[in-house]
C-alpha cells in the first residue's frame, strides 16, 4: 500500500524503519514517543524488539504529515534543510583539494571549515568547482580575518 509521499506500508517493521519512514532519527524518535506525539510500540515477545504494524505505520505516518499528535496536541516537525553546494558530487573532491591549497598557505582548515567559507562567501553557491585566484583570494580573506565575510 503506498501513500501520498511513495511512503509504502509493510508488514510489521523495526523501530529503525520506521524511524527513516517518519523521516526521524531514533533517538528523536523515542523522545517524541516519550511525549505522546507517536504512539508507542509492542515489542515483540521472543527478541524484546519494538515493532509497528500496518496499522501504527499508517497513524505515525498521519501524525508525521498532520502535526496532530497521538495526544491530540499539535506539534512542528522540523526538516534537514539541503545545502545547494552539497549536492554535486564532485564538490567533495573540489573541497578536499581547496583543504590542501589551503593548508599549503598555512591555515588549519577541514572540509567543513571550506564548505562553511564557501557558503558564506559564496551564499549564492559556485558556477563551477574550479580554483582560481579569485576564489583562493576571498578564501584568504576570510580564513584571515577569522572567519568573517571580507568579499
Amino acid at each position: 500500500m503506498l501513500l501520498d509521499n511513495n511512503t509504502q506500508i509493510q508488514c510489521p517493521v523495526n523501530f529503525t524503519a520506521m524511524a527513516e519512514m517518519l523521516k526521524l532519527s531514533r533517538i528523536r524518535l523515542y523522545q517524541l514517543i516519550e511525549k505522546g506525539v507517536f504512539p508507542k510500540p509492542p515489542k515483540n515477545q521472543l527478541t524484546k524488539r519494538p515493532y509497528y504494524t500496518p496499522e501504527l505505520q499508517k497513524k505515525c505516518l498521519e501524525i508525521r504529515k498532520t502535526g496532530i499528535g497521538f495526544n491530540g496536541k499539535s506539534v512542528i516537525f522540523n526538516t534537514k534543510r539541503k545545502n545547494k553546494i552539497d549536492l554535486d558530487p564532485g564538490f567533495y573532491e573540489f573541497c578536499g583539494d581547496l583543504v590542501e591549497t589551503l593548508k599549503n598557505m598555512g591555515f588549519k582548515v577541514t572540509r567543513d571549515k571550506v564548505k562553511n567559507a564557501l557558503q558564506a562567501i559564496r551564499p549564492n553557491g559556485l558556477k563551477q568547482f574550479v580554483i582560481n585566484a579569485d576564489l583562493i583570494r576571498d578564501l584568504f580573506g576570510y580564513f584571515k580575518n577569522g572567519c568573517k565575510k571580507s568579499v
